[in-house]
């Protein structure tokens, strides 16, 4: 990725689509994983359903650009896969 297309997805992650999915019910988490050398991210959606996910999916597609949001920096994903969480491990807190 460009330098001007990792600042139009911050841009875009963090004014046009975070407020909208701060509103998603089931969302738990979003995190946004950067390879720095190879310029490339992925974004990980933790949600408690399926209808979570395809209600952020929806979300996600239903903002318009904000004023000065280039679309051709914006190319969208190239890939989507959802994978079910069949366990998971709380954290053990250590006492105090």
């Amino acid at each position: 990725m460009s330098p001007a297309r990792v600042e139009a997805a911050r841009f875009a992650g963090t004014q046009r689509l975070a407020p909208v999915l701060r509103t998603v019910p089931g969302l738990v988490r979003m995190l946004v994983l950067w390879h720095p050398t190879e310029r490339r991210m992925a974004v990980l959606h933790l949600a408690t359903s399926i209808a979570a996910l395809e209600a952020v999916s929806q979300a996600v597609m239903s903002t318009k650009l904000l004023p000065g949001e280039d679309p051709a920096l914006l190319p969208g994903p190239d890939r989507i896969t959802q994978l079910r969480v069949a366990a998971y491990r709380p954290a053990v807190r250590s006492p105090k």
